[in-house]
């Protein structure tokens, strides 16, 4: 069939042309990853030789695969994730640029944890998927890190916003079926694959650099002269404030469509960033701090 044939020419030139290499940045969540992906965005026209895929339409088919193999991890979706690889990997081959690097936190689950698993036990059954379709490549696994505490926190704070959870930080985190350490996480990730797993402190490149991407354009080999003259955006997806974040728990809590909540989430950060911006004194800011003063665990 032509679809054969077409995998035959692509199987040939990853066997002839130039070392490739393709760098897989999975996350964690919560890590700088939004920000990330949109200084690879703003910026992809510095890179000719590297494919970006960051996020969104360029990642769409195995993004919605390996969130549906996290959340149902039966052998068809397995085998929709795999293809979704495959096919990913075929198109960066049958493009021709020599690396290509790909950002995309939300493979690895759309949650931390759920009733199938948690996140370090999806990325060690992801990980090894993944090197089955970059044989010939030369791949890499990068995560982003931060503190253990202020990880949780954001991460139970983006729960909130985006999957409906109601419960109180504390309640969460004794849910959390893991404990954060950094080395043992990427011990055990490395365990389950030959292609090389790094974790990048986020505070440490942020000190290093200022700001986040850094390593992962390193690792697609660019130059230091072009990383000094980057656009940098502004930081994506903060956190909400401790008041936004008690509203969105009252309002995951009432008897609407998914699709209503998350719009109402959406609105919700919008005002807490306008909050935020204008300081103290505003209206919607002088309501956040109430909210906080009368729920400090939130």
């Amino acid at each position: 069939s032509s679809r054969r044939c077409v995998r035959a020419a692509v199987e040939a030139a990853r066997m002839t042309a130039p070392e490739r290499s393709i760098v897989f940045h999975l996350g964690f969540q919560k890590t700088g990853t939004t920000t990330i992906q949109a200084l690879l965005e703003r910026n992809r026209h510095r890179f000719p030789e590297v494919d970006i895929r960051a996020y969104g339409q360029a990642t769409r088919d195995v993004r919605r695969a390996g969130r549906t193999w996290c959340a149902t991890p039966t052998a068809a979706n397995e085998a929709r994730l795999r293809a979704a690889l495959a096919d990913a990997v075929e198109s960066f081959v049958a493009g021709g640029r020599r690396h290509c690097l790909v950002s995309d936190e939300n493979v690895l689950g759309r949650v931390p944890f759920g009733p199938t698993g948690d996140v370090l036990g999806w990325a060690r059954r992801i990980l090894p998927m993944i090197e089955a379709a970059t044989q010939g490549i030369a791949a890499r696994f990068v995560f982003y890190t931060r503190d253990p505490e202020a990880w949780l926190r954001s991460l139970y704070n983006q729960s909130v916003k985006r999957a409906r959870v109601t419960a109180r930080y504390e309640d969460w985190r004794r849910a959390a079926p893991f404990t954060v350490e950094w080395g043992r996480w990427r011990a055990a990730l490395q365990a389950v694959t030959d292609v090389p797993v790094e974790l990048v402190s986020m505070e440490g490149e942020l000190e290093r650099h200022g700001w986040l991407g850094a390593t992962l354009l390193e690792r697609v080999g660019t130059r230091p002269e072009t990383l000094a003259n980057l656009a940098i955006p502004q930081p994506r997806n903060p956190s909400l404030s401790a008041g936004a974040l008690h509203l969105m728990r009252a309002m995951n809590r009432l008897p609407l469509p998914d699709r209503t909540v998350i719009r109402i989430s959406e609105w919700v950060e919008r005002v807490d960033a306008m909050a935020r911006r204008r300081g103290p004194g505003s209206p919607s800011a002088d309501t956040a701090q109430a909210a906080d003063a009368a729920n400090p665990a939130a």
